[in-house]
């Protein structure tokens, strides 16, 4: 008989398993973002600063009061009012004047109280648009009162007459330090009132030169030397405001 024999098989031993592999974990996304928010952080406040630069530098070349187009409001621009009369004009004449044009003050006699007192005068405002304010306050005063003035009792304390000695002009002037010396190229008539009472002549040039000397009161000007035509001084004895001397 033949022997069976019996193999026994050995079992194989089963693969081990493989590991499973970790999937990649993606970097987080929050370092990103916050970059991309620095940066529009930084474009808008750049784009403020700028608008802001746009703003001012408008401002500045345009004032206060002239941005915007119709219907615009603003601070209006004030005037000044100073006197000047007009026919017709009754109380205190007014005319306006914008504040770029300067102001300058003359002085007249007032009836009846400059006539018992020499030293009383009033003041009137005139524009000054001028290079010369002595030039100014000389040819104003030379114009005399408005109508309205005049109704108001307002009078010239002296006037001028005849031809020139100086051409065309009718006066000169001439500036040292405090010092103003003014001529009269024409011939020198001070009012006098109608009463004729003694000593009007006198008073009458003293009004005159009271008026002037507070007229010329300007730009530092303390003294005045009046001369007439023929380069005389005028009204020596009438009072001190003319400092002159015939020597």
């Amino acid at each position: 008989m033949e022997e069976t024999k019996t193999v026994a098989e050995t079992p194989q031993s089963e693969a081990a398993p493989m590991a499973t592999p970790m999937a990649e974990v993606p970097a987080a996304p929050a370092a990103k973002s916050s970059k991309k928010l620095l940066m529009v952080v930084i474009v808008v406040g750049a784009l403020v600063i700028l608008c802001l630069l746009v703003v001012i530098i408008a401002q500045l070349i345009l004032g206060p009061g002239k941005q915007g187009g119709p219907g615009a409001t603003g601070t209006p621009t004030p005037t000044a009012i100073i006197p000047t009369g007009g026919e017709g004009a009754t109380g205190t004449p007014t005319t306006t004047v914008t504040p770029s044009t300067a102001i300058v003050s003359i002085y007249f006699g007032k009836d009846p109280d400059s006539f018992s007192d020499q030293s009383v005068t009033v003041t009137s405002d005139r524009p000054f648009t001028g290079d010369n304010k002595v030039t100014t306050l000389l040819t104003e005063l030379l114009k005399g009162p408005s109508d309205a003035e005049k109704a108001m009792g307002y009078f010239s304390t002296f006037s001028l007459s005849g031809s020139s000695a100086c051409g065309t002009s009718s006066f000169q002037f001439s500036r040292a330090g405090s010092l103003l010396k003014v001529k009269f190229c024409k011939d020198i008539n001070p009012t006098t009132s109608s009463d004729g009472t003694a000593g009007e002549g006198l008073r009458s040039e003293g009004r005159m030169l009271n008026a002037l000397a507070k007229t010329l009161e300007v730009d530092g000007v303390t003294q005045i030397e009046i001369r007439d035509k023929t380069g005389l001084c005028f009204g020596l004895d009438a009072g001190g405001q003319n400092t002159c001397t015939d020597i």
